[in-house]
């Protein structure tokens, strides 16, 4: 793909989606409250680097939407199970994550947080700052030399971030269960570059409601975090595999009902609605965290930043429409 001609415009472009990376998971999610506002520039550059380098990728091979969605998964695969290790940790960060583990690995946790990391970490930023910029038609954000100071920070914060939680944590991951990891990560990443077919007809007339994503989006957005909840709740008395088996057969439904609708066309307000479906779960999800935190300064950051992420929703569902 040729390159952008004048770097410059893609400054904030670039600038946005870094941003949406580390706003959307951590501080709009509650993952990182404003009472841990001090950890919002390492994240930034962690996860803002690290979807730059998927978006970038992802533009400059042409690479289909689903491939974002598989590169988010090695994203997650990578941070969880060889940075952090809470895929392995029963104890992450004196957290009881162990609900489900069997044979060293922490599956209920594994299977709802890579997942959540391929969804709010990588892909929504990543399609909603592609939504945002349409003008720029597809083309790279980065010149070359950028995307090579990304790729270097990407890797200078995952060493830290390692590092730290060593140090942290005197627990040490199996070697053959991060080989296993590893190897998964490059089966993602091979797949999203193998992938070529479109999951919906761009010739078609009949467009899919946009109703009907965004409802499905919250939905299946809202019942993951619900999952992902259940870990600290113990499944709220249900054996770990039933909330195991519940989060496979949500993503049969929503693969059944993708195939259903390959043949109708896939519009700006689609995506839109699919987009602002996960965040607004997102948001809810995040406004319950720091209510059951009980820390007050918490609660009122969250309400304004869930103010902000729906006043800029709305600004930019108003302007898709008048496309």
């Amino acid at each position: 793909m040729k390159e952008n001609q004048n770097w410059k415009q893609g400054i904030l472009p670039a600038l946005t989606l870094s941003v949406l990376s580390v706003f959307i998971p951590e501080i709009l999610m509650g993952s990182t409250p404003a009472s841990r506002a001090e950890q919002w520039i390492l994240e930034w550059i962690f996860y803002g680097s690290g979807v730059l380098l998927v978006g970038e990728i992802a533009c400059r091979y042409r690479l289909k939407p689903i491939s974002v969605i598989l590169f988010g998964l090695a994203f997650g695969l990578i941070e969880e199970g060889l940075l952090l290790q809470s895929v392995f940790n029963p104890d992450f960060l004196n957290l009881d994550i162990s609900y489900g583990r069997m044979w060293g690995v922490n599956w209920v946790w594994a299977q709802f947080i890579v997942v959540y990391h391929a969804l709010f970490s990588i892909s929504i930023p990543v399609f909603l700052a592609r939504l945002a910029f349409l003008k720029y038609g597809g083309q790279p954000w980065l010149s070359k030399i950028g995307l090579a100071v990304v790729a270097g920070l990407y890797i200078l914060t995952s060493f830290f971030y390692f590092t730290i939680f060593q140090s942290l944590s005197e627990f040490r991951a199996p070697v053959a269960g991060l080989v296993v990891v590893f190897l998964l990560a490059v089966v993602f990443v091979a797949l999203a570059f193998l992938i070529k077919k479109k999951l919906f007809s761009e010739s078609s007339d009949k467009s899919i409601p946009p109703v009907l994503t965004g409802v499905v989006s919250v939905m299946f957005s809202g019942l993951w975090l619900l999952g992902l909840r259940e870990v600290f709740t113990k499944g709220d008395g249900l054996p770990s595999w039933v909330i195991q088996l519940s989060g496979i057969v949500l993503i049969g439904l929503l693969v059944i009902l993708i195939y259903l609708r390959r043949n109708q066309r896939w519009s700006l307000k689609n995506q839109f609605s699919v987009l602002a479906g996960g965040t607004v779960a997102g948001a809810v999800y995040g406004l319950y965290i720091n209510v059951q935190s009980g820390n007050r300064i918490d609660l009122i950051f969250q309400i304004i930043f869930i103010s902000i992420a729906l006043s800029l929703l709305v600004l930019l569902g108003n302007r898709l429409r008048q496309e």
